[in-house]
């Protein structure tokens, strides 16, 4: 059996391997030796946002930000831009300088690796820093606990009323939020009790409708309460009535 051999076909695919060599060897001429400069965009750098304990003191707190990650337009050498990326740049908003309830724009600080020159890497578009923080004032109060029992009970069992530990936890937040919340709600249940029972739950913050209230920008004092179902036992004795 005679192999027969194309040499046409065969030089073309020799044409093809060296046309791929060369292209890769002008690219990799192109990245380290000349090294030019160009654009490239990082995108979704998330925004940091720092001195929030400073605003804490001044009863002031930060409620919106116009946005929460950033496109960042660099420009700087090629070899340099490609070990770029978002989780090794990195934003940060100080808002500790703020001293008012309002809507306050701020340049972010940003830093590039350790291992990149600021002569290498610069910034195309300092806007892109630029963000809106809205800050409002803080106030606190009071709400009262209620203990919810939705289980079951067992024969000859009675549940009492429901008691919490704390019976009154305190909300913080901005004024027009804290008028939405009425109460907390901790709920037990689920299964069925046969003596007193005791259980730390969580509390969902209610408004006086009955719905949940909105958790935005709300913070409390403690997030999880000691619920108390007391349980006493029941004995049922027929009775007999006598005319």
């Amino acid at each position: 059996c005679e192999i027969v051999t194309n040499p046409k076909k065969n030089r073309k695919i020799l044409n093809l391997v060296l046309a791929v060599i060369l292209a890769v060897g002008v690219w990799l001429y192109v990245i380290n030796v000349e090294n030019p400069t160009s654009p490239t965009t990082v995108r979704d750098v998330p925004v940091t946002v720092t001195g929030e304990d400073v605003l804490a003191e001044r009863d002031l707190m930060v409620t919106h930000l116009s946005a929460e990650s950033v496109d960042l337009r660099i420009s700087g050498r090629k070899k340099t831009l490609m070990n770029l990326n978002r989780s090794n740049v990195s934003l940060e908003l100080d808002v500790s300088t703020i001293t008012a309830a309002g809507d306050h724009t701020l340049t972010c600080q940003y830093e590039f690796p350790r291992n990149v020159g600021s002569d290498s890497v610069s910034i195309s578009d300092w806007e892109d820093l630029r963000i809106t923080v809205t800050v409002a004032q803080r106030e606190s109060k009071e709400i009262p606990v209620r203990g919810e029992f939705i289980g079951t009970e067992a024969e000859n069992s009675l549940a009492g009323a429901v008691t919490t530990n704390p019976e009154t936890v305190e909300v913080s937040g901005p004024a027009e939020a804290l008028e939405d919340i009425a109460y907390a709600l901790a709920s037990v249940g689920g299964k069925e009790i046969s003596s007193t029972h005791t259980e730390t739950v969580g509390l969902v913050l209610m408004a006086a409708d009955g719905t949940p209230a909105d958790r935005q920008n709300i913070t409390v004092s403690t997030e999880t309460v000691e619920v108390t179902v007391p349980v006493r036992q029941v004995v049922s004795i027929p009775l007999t009535v006598s005319l």
